[in-house]
């Protein structure tokens, strides 16, 4: 048996740039859907590669956002819960703001590098970068599991204004942002799934949504 057999083999970070309009636009939806209290795995923002594809996702405990994004290189299997107080205290400059011509988004990429414990984000262009402290031995929820297969019965798809959200969130109850939806009462309290694609930043997201009982 060779002597290092035993030995954990050394992590190797997982490297890979992504154009800072898309991140920027993600990850502040991802920071809508946190939990607001500090410390805790629900306060972070699950990071997660697997070949082409990096899965970010966030839950407050009642909601989920998951945004899956297409990377131009594959990248090994590894997730991270990154800290959501640090990621929204990023600042993020489009190409132009700092005096550099629009000509430039085109390069104008991030370098995320995810490590075991923490994570870097840096913006070459604008010479910044930080460090994202990471939730170690603890557990982001199983949400894949809660995922129903919408392909399959009872689920039907429709089509919707999505923009339709953000002027009823702006009528609903100032204080629970609850609004009120007449669901098949053979199964009212099931979860409800809502999927969209932006085609423009090859970016599909998940929204699931667990309703509670009103009560009478």
């Amino acid at each position: 048996m060779a002597k290092n057999s035993t030995k954990k083999a050394k992590f190797k970070p997982v490297e890979f740039e992504i154009k800072k309009s898309r991140f920027k636009k993600i990850i502040e939806n991802q920071l809508k859907t946190i939990s607001q209290e500090p410390g805790t795995v629900l306060n972070g923002v699950q990071f997660k590669t697997d070949g082409n594809t990096l899965t970010l996702a966030s839950t407050d405990g009642n909601t989920l956002l998951k945004s899956e994004i297409e990377l131009e290189n594959p990248q090994p299997k590894h997730e991270i819960v990154l800290s959501g107080l640090y990621l929204s205290k990023m600042k993020i400059f489009n190409s132009y703001e700092n005096g550099r011509k629009s000509s430039f988004s085109l390069f104008d990429t991030l370098v995320i590098t995810l490590f075991e414990d923490h994570a870097t984000i840096e913006d070459k262009l604008n010479k910044i970068k930080y460090n994202i402290p990471g939730f170690s031995d603890v557990s982001f929820p199983k949400y894949d599991q809660l995922i129903p297969d919408i392909t399959k019965e009872p689920y039907t798809r429709i089509g919707f204004n999505t923009k339709f959200l953000e002027r009823f969130s702006n009528i609903s109850n100032g204080r629970t942002k609850e609004g009120v939806l007449s669901v098949n009462k053979n199964n009212p309290l099931a979860c409800f799934v809502i999927t969209a694609e932006n085609q423009e930043d090859f970016v599909k997201s998940t929204a699931l949504i667990m309703p509670r009982g009103l009560r009478e």
